[in-house]
């Protein structure tokens, strides 16, 4: 039988624990009421206004780094890929996605679909076009630039 000590001890843990799940609730709530009002905004195309709602919800929960499992976090950043796609600042798009995916977009058997989405979303279009687009969406990274030596190789045919 657990010593009195034991079980307030419990009981504080359990308390603590459900303080913890409320409060992650009610953060998924505002963080997703953001996520709600960016998409009406990004449908009447006020692609400014969705990205500073977006923006809100990053900052709802700054310590909301789980990967997708759970966290709204991925799409909140790829949505702000989206905006920032259609709104032509493909730096930031560019960084956005590169966002999602490391946070879990896209990422694991369970997500392909959302990869594949991506690869043919309209309001990634412009993102497309950049040579950056499929390593990022991918996780892989650019190739890495030659070295001054690699290249004077390929320059004067040396092997």
């Amino acid at each position: 039988m657990p010593l009195p000590s034991q079980k307030n001890a419990r009981a504080a843990i359990a308390r603590k624990s459900q303080e913890e799940n409320a409060e992650r609730s009610r953060l998924r709530r505002k963080t997703q009421n953001f996520l709600d009002q960016a998409k009406e905004a990004h449908d009447k195309e006020d692609y400014a206004t969705a990205i500073k709602l977006l923006q809100q919800a990053v900052d709802v929960d700054p310590e909301d780094t789980d990967s997708c499992y759970g966290s709204l976090r991925p799409y909140v950043y790829y949505s702000l890929a989206c905006d920032y796609s259609c709104s032509g600042n493909i730096e930031a798009g560019i960084r956005w996605l590169t966002r999602a995916v490391r946070v879990g977009y896209g990422v694991g058997p369970i997500n392909l679909r959302h990869r594949e989405w991506a690869r043919k979303d309209p309001d990634l279009a412009k993102l497309r076009e950049d040579s950056r687009f499929e390593p990022t969406l991918t996780g892989k990274t650019q190739p890495k630039k030659p070295s001054k030596t690699q290249v004077f190789f390929k320059i004067f045919g040396c092997s």
